[in-house]
């Protein structure tokens, strides 16, 4: 009986029907690049599962050795950061400026004296890792890169890693985000319910089965890069498809705007 009360506009039918077949063009190609966006994660997990095991090597690398380190010998966890003046401005990140995907929603600006205590400080190149239940298992991160002054600051729920070698930063950052790191770390964690944490050895102790050459490792974090380019192209596609539909039925459901049988 609400519903019965609801006061619409209605076309003719045939006008009806037209509005529909508009409307579904829409859906469909929102379906579509669903499905590609579906497709290029599948990729992305299944170069994850060869590049970072060794299965698939690179013609130029091959021959070249392979090796199990710890993640604690390719990157510092927690670095501790040298003393800056305190009217430095820096970047803040809070966890929700983070997605799930490891980008950079957004970015607020501050000083050090604002954020110098009671934050995880870090500096531009490190890769950030969510501690807590459950935005670790979400996959809450990101590679912190664009920092004002190259410093930033954060949630204190944050692990820093800093690559010892400058050309390991994009390769830690999809090493954490792989489903084995992200699985093992969830079976790690410590603490009560609600406030699970994964521990800092946890990370350092971590094995990664790696090449021994940092010009190897730089290629398999360019070809996941890449990947993860991909399917950020179908997700921003999506995003604009399903603005694009409301903006028209706004206009088409309401007789704003009408179309010709």
């Amino acid at each position: 009986n609400d519903f019965k009360r609801i006061p619409c506009a209605i076309p003719p039918l045939p006008e009806q029907r037209k509005i529909a077949e508009i409307l579904s063009t829409w859906d469909r190609a929102i379906e579509t690049t669903e499905a590609l966006l579906a497709a290029a994660k599948a990729q992305k997990r299944a170069l994850m599962q060869t590049l970072l095991t060794g299965k698939r090597r690179f013609p130029e690398f091959e021959g070249q050795p392979w090796r199990e380190v710890w993640l604690g010998h390719l990157c510092d966890v927690n670095p501790r950061l040298t003393t800056i003046a305190n009217d430095d401005r820096l970047t803040f990140l809070s966890m929700d400026a983070v997605s799930e995907e490891g980008r950079i929603l957004r970015r607020d600006e501050g000083t050090t004296s604002q954020y110098g205590t009671g934050y995880t400080r870090f500096q531009d190149g490190d890769v950030l890792v969510a501690k807590i239940t459950p935005c670790f298992e979400n996959g809450k991160g990101c590679h912190a890169t664009g920092l004002i002054n190259g410093l930033g600051a954060g949630s204190t729920e944050f692990h820093v890693l800093r690559a010892k070698d400058e050309r390991d930063q994009r390769f830690v950052f999809q090493v954490v985000n792989s489903h084995p790191f992200r699985t093992r770390g969830e079976a790690n964690m410590q603490g009560s319910a609600g406030q699970r944490r994964v521990p800092t050895d946890f990370i350092r102790a971590y094995l990664v089965h790696a090449p021994a050459s940092a010009d190897e490792r730089g290629r398999i974090a360019e070809v996941l890069d890449e990947a993860d380019r991909l399917a950020e192209e179908h997700k921003t596609q999506i995003e604009k498809l399903r603005t694009e539909k409301s903006a028209l039925m706004q206009q088409l459901l309401t007789g704003k705007r009408r179309v010709r049988v």
